[in-house]
C-alpha cells in the first residue's frame, strides 16, 4: 500500500505529464521492472520513478544491469522532459501497417517531431 501512495504522489504527475506531451504510458506492477512504460515518437522507453532521495531495490539494479533497451530513472518531471526531448530528435517510421476502416493496411505516415514540439 505504501508503494501505490508514493506512486499517486509523484508517478500520476510525471506520467499526466507525459501523455500531455503526446506519449503513451503503461503502468507495470512486476517486481524489479521499470514503472512505466511510454511509448514517444515510435521509441519504447521503460522509466523507473523514484523520489528525489529514492533508491533502486536489489531487483531493480539487477534489471537495469542486464536489460538491453531503453531504460532510465526519473526523479521528477524535468528529467522526464529531458527524456522526451531526447528522443524528439530522431525521425523514426513506425513499423506496424495501419489499417483502415475497412481493415485494410495503409502505408504508416511518418510525424517528424522535433525537440522544440515537447513544451517547456
Amino acid at each position: 500500500m505504501y508503494r501505490h501512495a508514493r506512486r499517486d504522489s509523484i508517478e500520476k504527475k510525471i506520467s499526466e505529464y507525459l501523455r500531455r506531451c503526446g506519449a503513451s504510458v503503461l503502468f507495470i506492477d512486476d517486481a524489479g521492472a521499470p514503472d512505466l512504460l511510454v511509448g514517444y515518437n515510435n521509441f519504447s522507453i521503460m522509466l523507473e520513478i523514484k523520489m528525489p532521495k529514492g533508491k533502486l531495490t536489489t531487483a531493480q539494479v539487477a534489471f537495469f544491469n542486464t536489460f538491453k533497451g531503453a531504460a532510465y530513472v526519473v526523479r521528477s518531471i524535468h528529467e522526464a522532459k529531458l527524456i522526451l526531448k531526447h528522443y524528439a530528435k530522431f525521425n523514426v517510421p513506425k513499423l506496424v501497417e495501419q489499417q483502415d476502416s475497412t481493415g485494410l493496411a495503409q502505408t504508416p505516415e511518418t510525424t517528424v517531431v522535433t525537440g522544440t514540439d515537447v513544451p517547456l
